[in-house]
């Protein structure tokens, strides 16, 4: 049998730029997925007061007085009708019908 040598193939500097190249890539994603999920709420809670103004509009036309305020999976939206308007406050934006 021969003797055999091994050689370490990995650097000090090569397992640096490995870690650091490994972080580059973790942080960029972990903002790529922040603001996907900062997008993806701010989507939902228009949605949501959408329905809130269509659900406002259809009391105004029923004759009925509009809500004030509509407490909805957790989130609080202010409602103020005037005029013909319906203005929906909400805590990432506003949505007015």
């Amino acid at each position: 049998m021969q003797n055999l040598k091994f050689r370490r193939a990995e650097s000090f500097t090569a397992i640096l730029l490995a870690l650091s190249l490994f972080s580059l890539l973790f942080v960029s994603f972990q903002t790529w997925q922040q603001s996907q999920l900062a997008q993806q709420a701010k989507g939902y809670q228009t949605l949501q007061a959408m329905q809130i103004a269509e659900n406002q509009l259809h009391l105004r036309l029923a004759g009925q007085p509009c809500d004030r305020r509509v407490e909805q999976n957790g989130l609080v939206f202010e409602v103020n009708c005037s005029g013909q308007a319906i203005k929906i406050s909400y805590p990432l934006g506003e949505f007015t019908l």
